[in-house]
């Protein structure tokens, strides 16, 4: 049996059942009836294979995870046994905490919605350090579920239509954009109105496209830089060594223009050096590029911290001349496309960040 802790919700005669599973047991317990000319009772999708690679993409980032249910419901076993298994430990009422359990059976339990937030845990990419990546997350994440019990399979079409009827897909670019205005003592807000500020400084003269205010230059844009921004922790006022410059102590983050231009200048500082080098300028300021070289400042600002012997005014100097021979030896648009995913983004962060790092000691 597999035997998940569980809560046990009674809505209105509907029972629901809650709980955590690692991705590896669902893909053992789950499948999907999907629609095609050969089974006229199937009602969903096939599987969206690109989509699938961006999720691969989305999860080989550690600090990435999904935090909305997947929606399973479990099937009958025939015999007319009790189905699910359910012991409780707790009881409250109206919902009950105990354990559920589940026969070891393949494809036990079927697959309402989140079929690719599931599927995005096996590779297709075909790229080793995701798929390495992926393989552990299989083993060790918690993936939230709610499972309901439709042993006669009469509500499961219904549910699902329910479902991705009345869901609406949020563009992740008007959401930073709207997050400046909604939430700007927030990380995201504040990181949002920085960039609003970073965009009309003449290093990057308005090339961040930014839903309502700016249309860019089609190579960056606010959900881009700012995801890579937010997971490096560049501006977490929780962490020392990082380039916040506003007040540590203080609850929420500061939303005065002041000080959002004082903290885009400091970013400023750290891509001005950059900005007409030939063959580095065509890099740098494009989405993959600049999620690499904020991943290579925060590693420098890290080792900095720790003691190590860096010289950020040398690092100004330094960077354009080792990324300019790491571009020239690679080419700026087959680095462009290895960039293309997360785990490239942090492998080619990781090379010039040592190239970077033994230069600065030499100088």
């Amino acid at each position: 049996m597999f035997r998940f802790g569980a809560f046990r919700i009674n809505s209105e005669g509907q029972l629901f059942y809650h709980f955590l599973a690692n991705p590896e047991t669902l893909l053992e317990l789950a499948y999907v009836y999907r629609l095609d000319y050969t089974n006229p009772f199937g009602y969903q999708r096939e599987l969206n294979e690109s989509k699938i690679r961006r999720i691969n993409d989305f999860l080989s980032d550690q600090g990435n995870f999904f935090a909305n249910n997947l929606v399973l419901s479990l099937d009958s076993l025939g015999g007319g046994e009790l189905w699910p298994d359910f012991k409780v430990k707790q009881d409250e009422g109206t919902f009950q905490y105990g354990v559920l359990n589940i026969p070891k059976m393949f494809c036990s339990a079927e697959i309402i919605d989140g079929q690719h937030r599931l599927y995005g845990y096996v590779d297709q990419t075909k790229v080793p350090a995701i798929a390495r990546v992926l393989a552990r997350r299989r083993k060790f994440d918690r993936l939230s579920v709610v499972a309901t019990c439709d042993p006669d399979n009469t509500h499961r079409a219904t549910l699902f239509v329910d479902i991705n009827s009345n869901q609406t897909k949020v563009n992740t670019r008007k959401l930073w954009a709207l997050m400046a205005e909604v939430r700007p003592k927030t990380q995201m807000g504040f990181i949002s109105n920085v960039l609003a500020q970073l965009d009309q400084l003449p290093t990057f003269k308005y090339s961040i496209e930014i839903p309502g205010k700016y249309k860019g230059g089609g190579a960056m844009n606010v959900a881009n830089v700012g995801k890579g921004i937010l997971d490096r922790k560049l501006l977490d006022k929780a962490e020392k060594w990082n380039l916040y410059s506003g007040n540590r102590k203080a609850k929420d983050y500061e939303d005065s223009e002041r000080s959002l231009k004082r903290q885009a200048m400091v970013i400023e500082h750290y891509f001005k050096p950059f900005e007409g080098e030939p063959g580095v300028t065509g890099f740098v300021f494009t989405n993959n590029g600049c999620n690499v070289m904020l991943r290579v400042l925060a590693d420098v600002l890290k080792l900095k911290s720790i003691g190590q012997k860096i010289d950020l005014k040398k690092y100004r100097v330094q960077a354009p001349r080792v990324l300019k021979e790491y571009v020239k030896s690679h080419g700026v648009n087959r680095l462009l496309r290895t960039t293309s995913n997360e785990a490239e983004r942090a492998a080619v962060a990781t090379r010039i960040s040592t190239r970077l790092v033994k230069s600065l000691r030499r100088w």
